[in-house]
């Protein structure tokens, strides 16, 4: 019994790793192409 809690414990303890590390690789994509975007918009209207 103690066994099956410890592997459900670490179950939701690696599904709870996998969706911050995806949470913050998606928050890390969109910051990235944010400043892209903005790099562009500048170049473009000559804002810097």
């Amino acid at each position: 019994m103690e066994e099956r809690a410890g592997y459900a414990l670490a179950q939701s303890k690696r599904i709870f790793c996998e969706g911050m590390f995806r949470y913050y690789q998606t928050q890390l994509e969109m910051r990235l192409r944010q400043m892209r975007v903005n790099k562009y918009y500048g170049t473009v209207t000559g804002y810097k």
